[in-house]
C-alpha cells in the first residue's frame, strides 16, 4: 500500500495537522533562537527579521493581486519564510539586500508552483542568487557579535579583535567598544584543507589550529562566535528541533543521517602537509593524538568543530526538513540526510566554505524525487 504524498510513513512521524499549525511550531521553535540572537547581536536583529516579513508579505500581496484565479491570502507562510531566510544574514545587513532577498524567495517559491511544491528550497536558492550581487553584505571578512557586558543593547559598530584566544565569557572590551570581530571557525577549519606553504606535519597543524585560533567548542555550543544571527548557537537549534521532531514536523532520522555523513567525512577527509620530500596528505584526521600531558585527542575535537560550526546545524535542523524538499518514504530522508552531511564536508574541503550546508541541501534535495519514485515503485510492486 502506498502512502499519500505529503506524509511520512512506516517508522517516521507523520505530518499531522493543518498548515497553520505546521508554521505555528515553528515560529513555537524559533522563538529561544530568535531571543538568544537578539541578546547576541543586538536588538536591531529584529528590525531585520521584521524587514524580511514585510518584504515577503508586499511582494506577495503584489503577486495575489495580478494572480488570476486570486490565490487566498498565505500570510503564514510568508512569515515562516521571511523569519528563516532573516535568520542566515550576518547581524547589521544592509536592510535593501535583506529586503531583496525575500522578495526573491517568495517569487522564487511561485516559479516552482507555490507552497509544497518546490523542488529547491527557495529560501536557499534567493540567498545564494543576491549572495552573488553583494557577497560583502553575506560574506563579510570579519563577523560582529556582541560582548557579555554589552547583552541586548550593545553597538556592533564599536567593535575589537580579541586581544587573546580566550572564551567568549572570560573576554570584556576595552571601552568605548561594545563587540567583538573575528572569523568565523568554519572559514579557519577549512583553511586547513587548503595546501600549506611551508612545512608542516597534520598533528602540528591541526594543534595549532586548536588550540591557538578557534574558540573553545563551548562557545560554539552556546554561539558566541561568528555567524548569521540565527546559524551560531547550536544548543538553541537543538532545542528547537527537538521541539519540531516531537511535533512529527522534523524526521529523526534525517538529523541521524547528517550527522552521521558529517562525522564520517570529517573523519576520514585528508589534511594536506608538506613535508621535506613534497605535498602529502594524512586520512583519517580523527586519529591525530597529541600526547602531552594532558593527552589531547585533537583528531576528535576536529570532527567535532566540523559538525557544531557554520550553518550547518541550523541549515539541517530547520531548512532541510521542509515538506517539499525532505524525502517523503521510510528511510529515505536517511539518505537525504547522510548526503547533506556529506556534501558539506567536501565543499568545505574543496574551498567552499561559505554556505556549504546550504549548497548541500540543494544538491541533495535534487535527488529527492528520485528517492520517492524508486520507494513508490518498489512499493507497487510488491
Amino acid at each position: 500500500m502506498t502512502t499519500p504524498a505529503g506524509n511520512f510513513s512506516g517508522t517516521l512521524p507523520p505530518f499531522t495537522g493543518a498548515a497553520s499549525n505546521y508554521y505555528r511550531d515553528y515560529r513555537w521553535a524559533m522563538t529561544p533562537l530568535i531571543a538568544g540572537s537578539a541578546a547576541l547581536f543586538g536588538w536591531t536583529t529584529l528590525l531585520q527579521l521584521l524587514i524580511a516579513i514585510l518584504a515577503a508579505l508586499l511582494c506577495d500581496g503584489v503577486i495575489r493581486i495580478i494572480s488570476r484565479p486570486q490565490p487566498p491570502p498565505r500570510h503564514s507562510a510568508n512569515v515562516h519564510l521571511a523569519l528563516l531566510l532573516a535568520m542566515t544574514f550576518p547581524p547589521n545587513c544592509w536592510w535593501l539586500v535583506i529586503a531583496l532577498a525575500a522578495a526573491l524567495a517568495v517569487i522564487i517559491r511561485q516559479a516552482q508552483g507555490g507552497i509544497g511544491q518546490y523542488l529547491w528550497h527557495p529560501i536557499l536558492v534567493a540567498r545564494i542568487a543576491v549572495s552573488l550581487f553583494f557577497p560583502q553584505d553575506l560574506w563579510p571578512d570579519q563577523w560582529s557579535l556582541l560582548a557579555r557586558n554589552h547583552l541586548f543593547v550593545g553597538d556592533l559598530t564599536q567593535q575589537q579583535p580579541p586581544p587573546v584566544n580566550l572564551s567568549w565569557f572570560e573576554l570584556t572590551p576595552t571601552p568605548p567598544n561594545h563587540a567583538w570581530t573575528s572569523t568565523r571557525p568554519v572559514d579557519q577549519l577549512a583553511s586547513l584543507y587548503q595546501p600549506p606553504t611551508s612545512e608542516r606535519t597534520a598533528d602540528a597543524a591541526l594543534l595549532q589550529l586548536i588550540r591557538d585560533k578557534l574558540p573553545p567548542l563551548g562557545d560554539c555550543l552556546m554561539g558566541t562566535t561568528g555567524g548569521g544571527v540565527g546559524e551560531t548557537s547550536v544548543l538553541l537549534i537543538l532545542l528547537g528541533a527537538a521541539y519540531l521532531v516531537w511535533r512529527n514536523h522534523l524526521p529523526l532520522s534525517l538529523l541521524i543521517g547528517c550527522v552521521t555523513g558529517t562525522l564520517l567525512a570529517a573523519a576520514w577527509w585528508p589534511i594536506p602537509f608538506l613535508t621535506p620530500n613534497g605535498p602529502a596528505e594524512y586520512h583519517w584526521p580523527i586519529r591525530i593524538l597529541v600526547v602531552g600531558p594532558p593527552i589531547l585527542p585533537i583528531g576528535f575535537l576536529w570532527i567535532l568543530y566540523q559538525l557544531f560550526c557554520g550553518e550547518l546545524c541550523f541549515a539541517t535542523c530547520l531548512l532541510a526538513g521542509d515538506r517539499p524538499v525532505c524525502p517523503r518514504r521510510p528511510g529515505r530522508p536517511f539518505i537525504y540526510g547522510l548526503a547533506i552531511g556529506i556534501l558539506t564536508i567536501v565543499l568545505r574541503a574543496n574551498g567552499y566554505s561559505h554556505g556549504a550546508a546550504y549548497w548541500a541541501i540543494l544538491m541533495a534535495g535534487t535527488l529527492t524525487p528520485l528517492l520517492n519514485y524508486t520507494t513508490s515503485r518498489a512499493t507497487v510492486a510488491e
